[in-house]
């Protein structure tokens, strides 16, 4: 009977240790997979951010492109100009000489109404063409 006891005790003893190593399992369990979830939660926010980011650098590379565009356009329409002057002119005497204060305002007031994004610089005393 004391065999029986003991083995009992024994027993006893054995369930009591499984059921507090399940509990501290289950416990561990359940932190892991709350700190699971709160990592994929981040993970999600990060992949938003990420694609969003995304989304506006392709945005931001389309309007370089469209900018780039405009200024090149802005730049050989510029040089044509310049050029069809300068054939223009020639030899011309003229060519050497600096335009009236008059005539540079005139043509900047122009060439502002065509292009009013592109700045104005200032008058210096001497003005070559």
């Amino acid at each position: 009977m004391t065999r029986t006891l003991s083995f009992c005790g024994v027993m006893l003893a054995l369930l009591i240790f499984l059921i507090l190593t399940a509990s501290h399992y289950r416990d561990k369990y359940l932190e892991t997979t709350q700190a699971l979830v709160t990592v994929q939660a981040v993970n999600l926010s990060q992949a938003k951010t990420i694609v969003a980011m995304k989304q506006a650098d392709a945005v931001n590379r389309e309007l370089t492109v469209k900018q780039l565009n405009q200024e090149q356009t802005l730049r050989k329409k510029a040089n044509d100009e310049n050029q069809k002057l300068r054939k223009a002119l020639g030899d011309d005497d003229c060519n050497n000489r600096h335009l009236p204060d008059a005539v540079i305002d005139i043509l900047r007031q122009r060439s502002s109404s065509d292009t009013n994004h592109l700045p104005v610089t200032t008058r210096s005393t001497a003005h070559p063409l």
